[in-house]
C-alpha cells in the first residue's frame, strides 16, 4: 500500500479527528482517563469538541503538524510537533502546534467555551498538571526544544510504518536544526520511539497505566557539524574608522 506524507491546514482538522485521532484514541489510557465515562451515544459531542481544539490551533499554528494519506486522499495518521522555548522564569512557551492538554475549564474566560458531559474535568486537570510538571523538570534550563505533542494512526492501518514515516520527518526535522527532542508517551508508544533515538527520562504513574517522559538528543550528520565547525571560528574585519571588530558567528548572520 502507498502512503504520501504531506503538510496539514485547518480544513483537515475534521478528517483528521473522525478519521485518525478518535479511533486511535478510544482504547488510549489518557482518552480512559479524561472520558471514564463515555458511550457510544455520547461519542459524536467529544469528536466534535476534539475537532473544534484541533481547528484552533491549526488556524495559527499548522507548521509543525503532517499528515500521511491514502492514495485516494483518505488520512491514515498525523502528528503535530512544536518549538518548545524555556524563559527566564524557567517557564516554557510553545510555538508551532498543539499541546496535549487543552485549556483548563475553570481557567478559561470564553461564554462559548464548552466540553462534553463526559469529561472527568478533575481528573483532566490533574493529570494535565502531572504532564506540565514533568515537562518542566526535564526541559528546565533547556531551550529551543521540538517537542512531539500528539500522534495518532488509525488502528486500521497501525503496523504498517505510518508512525515511522511521521518519526522520520519529525527527528529529521530535528536533527536539520541542530534540536534536541522530548515526548510524552503512553505505553504503546515507548518501543517506537526508542527506535528513534528517543530515551526514556522519567515516568509518570496514572491509574490506568504509566506515562513515560523521553527525550532525544539531536544527531548531527556531517555537513552540519563541519559547517558548526567553521562558523565557531572568528575572523577579523578590515580596519574602519570605528577600529577593529569581531565578526559575529556565522550562524547570527545566516540567521539558521
Amino acid at each position: 500500500m502507498k502512503f504520501t506524507l504531506s503538510p496539514v491546514n485547518a480544513d483537515d482538522a475534521e478528517s483528521l479527528v473522525r478519521k485518525c485521532d478518535f479511533p486511535a484514541m478510544r482504547d488510549n489510557p489518557l482518552h480512559l482517563l479524561m472520558f471514564p465515562h463515555s458511550c457510544e451515544e455520547m461519542e459524536e459531542e467529544e469528536i466534535k469538541w476534539t475537532i473544534e481544539g484541533l481547528e484552533k490551533t491549526l488556524q495559527t499554528r499548522s507548521a509543525g503538524f503532517r499528515k500521511v494519506c491514502l492514495e485516494d486522499g483518505t488520512p491514515a495518521g498525523f502528528a503535530g510537533w512544536s518549538l518548545e522555548q524555556t524563559t527566564h522564569e524557567g517557564k516554557t512557551t510553545n510555538i508551532g502546534a498543539v499541546s496535549e492538554e487543552r485549556e483548563e475549564p475553570n481557567k478559561c474566560p470564553r461564554r462559548d467555551y464548552w466540553h462534553p458531559s463526559t469529561l472527568d474535568v478533575k481528573t483532566w486537570v490533574g493529570v494535565s498538571r502531572m504532564f506540565r510538571d514533568e515537562k518542566k523538570r526535564v526541559l528546565e534550563n533547556r531551550k529551543n526544544i521540538w517537542r512531539l505533542n500528539m500522534i495518532s494512526v488509525n488502528p486500521a492501518y497501525q503496523r504498517q510504518g505510518i508512525g515511522s514515516i511521521l518519526l522520520q520527518w519529525g527527528t529529521e526535522e530535528a536533527d536539520a536544526h541542530g534540536r534536541d527532542s522530548f515526548l510524552i508517551s503512553s505505553p504503546a508508544g515507548v518501543h517506537l520511539y526508542a527506535k528513534f533515538g528517543f530515551k526514556v527520562v522519567g515516568e509518570i504513574h496514572t491509574p490506568r497505566g504509566t506515562f513515560t517522559s523521553m527525550f532525544r538528543e539531536a544527531q548531527l550528520n556531517e555537513v552540519t557539524s563541519s559547517f558548526n565547525e567553521i562558523s565557531s571560528i572568528k575572523r577579523p574585519v578590515p580596519r574602519s574608522n570605528a577600529g577593529v571588530e569581531e565578526v559575529k558567528n556565522s550562524k547570527d548572520i545566516l540567521r539558521v
